[in-house]
């Protein structure tokens, strides 16, 4: 149930940052926010991702368990998950905060109750974009990075599988492709 709503939430708040991101031009409050929203993201990304992973490998080598009346369990399983309902909690405190501030920022009418983002003044908003350079979506030189990553996906042994370097170099170009 957790899960289902911190799911729902960051899709949620991704839609309204499209409709910040218009704000943001000229508020610094709103820039402030957007940030405060990516941060939360990314935390409960991370909560998501890790308890797929708890689910689906779990502490399979760990056999120290111990018999409460005849029902065996494992304490490092049951303290990662009472870690990440803690953690779930920080975020859903912090998720009511920011729609708070959204709401005192006039990003939207109200976060909470509301199932549609705002569209600003006017139904034919066009979103601003981070460059007004035109991207050139080709591939430069990575044919064999992609095809490299594509074999390691492949790969039944690899669980998480980094892509590092510096800002800029094309990570995100590259895991798009």
């Amino acid at each position: 149930k957790d899960f289902e709503w911190l799911n729902k939430k960051l899709i949620i708040v991704s839609t309204y940052l499209k409709d910040a991101d218009v704000h943001s031009v000229h508020n610094k409050s709103v820039k402030g926010w957007m940030l405060d929203v990516a941060h939360i993201a990314w935390d409960a990304e991370d909560i998501l991702q890790e308890c797929a992973a708890e689910s689906v490998h779990g502490n399979l080598g760990n056999t120290q368990s111990s018999c409460v009346i005849g029902c065996p369990f494992n304490y490092s399983q049951l303290f990662f998950w009472y870690k990440m309902a803690l953690r779930i909690k920080d975020i859903r405190d912090r998720m009511r905060s920011v729609m708070e501030d959204a709401a005192e920022l006039k990003l939207v009418s109200d976060l909470t109750h509301s199932k549609q983002p705002s569209t600003s003044t006017s139904q034919n908003v066009k979103w601003l974009r981070s460059s007004d350079l035109e991207r050139d979506s080709r591939p430069v030189a990575i044919e064999s990075k992609v095809e490299e990553i594509l074999r390691l996906l492949d790969d039944p042994a690899a669980l998480v599988i980094a892509v590092v370097g510096m800002g800029g170099a094309g990570k995100t170009f590259l895991l798009q492709n």
